[in-house]
């Protein structure tokens, strides 16, 4: 499983506990909560404040955002590639168009630095 897998599935898996936080975030907490309330007695009698409800919710709205974008980025990117691979493949190269670019440009730009006169002598 390469990098790029492995951040999707990152991505994926923000995505559902965002879900779970906007539209569950009692159940959300609960989960998020469940590894540290082993160590603890009578947890179940616990209940979180309103307050922290809606952080959760909040939190979760943002999760889902930053989930979405990455998979989006990700799927983007992946496309970009096979696209590129598919050029590649029918003979085409980047490099071609991009000597067919520069074919309009003036050879005789060194690259130095351009000076502007602005004082008005007149």
């Amino acid at each position: 499983m390469g990098m790029k897998s492995l951040l999707r599935v990152g991505y994926l898996m923000m995505v559902v506990q965002g879900l779970l936080s906007v539209f569950l975030p009692k159940k959300a907490l609960k989960l998020a909560t469940a590894g540290w309330r082993v160590g603890f007695e009578n947890v179940d009698e616990l209940e979180p404040r309103e307050w922290y409800v809606e952080v959760t919710k909040i939190a979760g709205v943002g999760m889902l955002a930053g989930g979405l974008t990455g998979l989006l980025v990700t799927s983007a990117e992946n496309a970009e590639k096979e696209r590129s691979k598919a050029q590649m493949a029918a003979g085409e190269s980047a490099s071609e168009h991009d000597s067919d670019a520069d074919t309009d440009e003036s050879d005789d730009d060194d690259g130095g630095p351009v000076t502007i006169d602005i004082d008005d002598d007149e």
